[in-house]
């Protein structure tokens, strides 16, 4: 086995023996709950965020075929009666 790897090894062990060990402590404890706490608010304002955007995205793209479909483009320019002149 490479050292290295041991080595790897016994901090992960020593780490999860160490958060254990604050977990069960009574201020450890509160540190977790109240990490845990603020992840799930955090998560919750992520999801509002990308609920926005959808939201705002999917009126765009309706905007847009409703523009598509009623001839309206800045591209092309629009037909007229005497083509060939401008």
């Amino acid at each position: 086995m490479d050292w290295k790897k041991a080595g790897l090894y016994a901090g992960i062990f020593a780490l999860g023996g160490a958060a254990f060990a604050a977990a069960s402590s009574g201020l450890g404890r509160r540190v977790c709950v109240s990490a845990v706490r603020k992840g799930i608010k955090l998560k919750n304002c992520v999801a509002y965020s990308v609920g926005s955007v959808r939201e705002n995205f999917e009126d765009i793209v309706a905007e847009a075929k409703s523009e598509d479909e009623a001839g309206i483009c800045c591209c092309i320019p629009e037909e007229t009666d005497n083509p060939g002149t401008e």
